[in-house]
């Protein structure tokens, strides 16, 4: 009885310190966004800050919706985004359950037998696995780690839900000046029709040149129409993304782009920036908590996040990884460059050797063309091959003139 009250004890202990709740993990992603971003997050969980989110909206949608006022919206009300908050609870879960022991097994048996009966018939037992009290320790650990990757996923989606937001409202106030554009030209060319129609009648001006007027009236209805589709696209698009519905659709943005910047940014460092600051990046890291300790401090680039130490490890991992790739690639194109380079040597020795019994047989040819020459001419000496048989690589030398003259 001593040790199942002790069981019992430990498995309350163990089961009191535990907590479900996700709000210290989303504190943590929402202070990550607050310094990436300079806005905050709300969880909608049917409290009352949900109608003061609700209250906010309506009044950014009351007036021309701005950039930062499509992002605080998206923020608030997208659906896809709140739903991904649970995988925090999810994982905090998951912590939870990794710290608990397993549940015990309660057996019960009654007895039958009529000679050597138990007295009472009825055994109970319960039974439990104490390897779970070893292996407590490593699941809490890689439960932690899962919890972490959890938040860096949650602020990675966060993240790349603004720059969605951002790029689909700059597409739609694009949209509206191509319209208004369109629509302008649409009613020039739509005067300049009438005009020719006009002066058609009058007899004015010729049927062809009325024609060609009407086809490029129908155009530049045709051009107006197809810009009036890509900004009814592009609304729904960014609505879709602000999570709006309902009598919200129907709001409107400023009327033009922001200016273009008169200096260009800077591309300085931008690749070891990039690397430092992804959140999807900083999930590969196996232990976070542990990555700053690995990594000397010089070495840690400055961060917002509690994360950087990650960063750093999974580039240097990253670099490493490059240079043995390198090593590979040039260790093979080494290896390529001497196997064609034999068989480059193979085949100049094969064309050479071609090329030298070519020679040796037109040799021949020239020899026996001139020994029959000499046969029939009066002076053997001009006509005569000076080639040895012995010699028949060298190509037989060709006769003076004064020999080609005599002959």
């Amino acid at each position: 009885m001593n040790l199942h009250h002790a069981l019992l004890l430990s498995m309350a202990a163990l089961s009191a310190c535990a907590s479900t709740s996700a709000e210290p993990g989303f504190r943590s992603v929402s202070a990550t966004v607050q310094a990436r971003m300079g806005r905050g997050l709300h969880w909608n969980r049917s409290t009352s800050d949900d109608q003061k989110a609700g209250q906010a909206v309506q009044g950014l949608l009351s007036k021309a919706l701005t950039v930062e006022g499509a992002l605080q919206i998206a923020l608030l009300r997208n659906s896809k985004l709140q739903a991904t908050y649970e995988e925090l609870s999810l994982a905090q879960a998951d912590v939870v359950q990794a710290g608990l022991l397993s549940n015990p097994v309660f057996s019960a048996t009654i007895t039958t037998a009529e000679r050597e009966a138990l007295d009472p018939n009825l055994i109970v037992g319960v039974t439990q696995s104490f390897l779970d009290l070893l292996l407590i320790p490593a699941k809490k650990k890689i439960a932690a780690s899962e919890f972490e990757q959890a938040k860096y996923r949650v602020g990675s989606e966060v993240l790349e839900l603004a720059a969605q937001v951002k790029g689909a409202y700059f597409k739609v106030v694009a949209a509206e000046q191509s319209v208004a554009m369109r629509r302008a030209v649409a009613d020039v060319q739509q005067a300049s029709y009438e005009l020719a129609e006009q002066q058609r009648a009058a007899g004015g001006t010729s049927e062809l040149s009325a024609m060609g007027e009407r086809a490029l009236n129908g155009q530049t209805q045709i051009d107006l129409a197809r810009a009036e589709a890509e900004l009814n696209t592009a609304h729904e698009e960014l609505t879709r993304l602000m999570g709006l519905w309902g009598s919200e659709v129907a709001w409107h943005s400023v009327d033009r782009l922001p200016e273009v910047p008169l200096t260009e940014p800077s591309l300085a460092h931008l690749e070891s920036r990039a690397i430092s600051e992804r959140l999807d990046l900083a999930r590969t890291c196996e232990r976070p908590s542990s990555c700053s300790k690995r990594v000397p401090s010089k070495s840690v680039p400055k961060c917002a996040t509690p994360a950087t130490g990650c960063f750093t490890s999974a580039q240097s991992s990253s670099a490493t990884e490059a240079r043995s790739s390198q090593r590979a690639k040039r260790s093979l194109s080494s290896r390529s460059s001497s196997t064609a380079q034999c068989s480059l040597e193979r085949m100049r020795s094969s064309r050479s050797s071609r090329a030298k019994s070519t020679r040796t047989v037109s040799t021949s040819k020239r020899c026996a063309t001139i020994g029959s020459r000499a046969a029939t001419s009066s002076e053997p000496s001009v006509a005569s091959c000076p080639c040895s048989t012995q010699d028949r690589q060298r190509p037989c030398p060709r006769p003076s003139p004064v020999a080609r003259l005599l002959r």
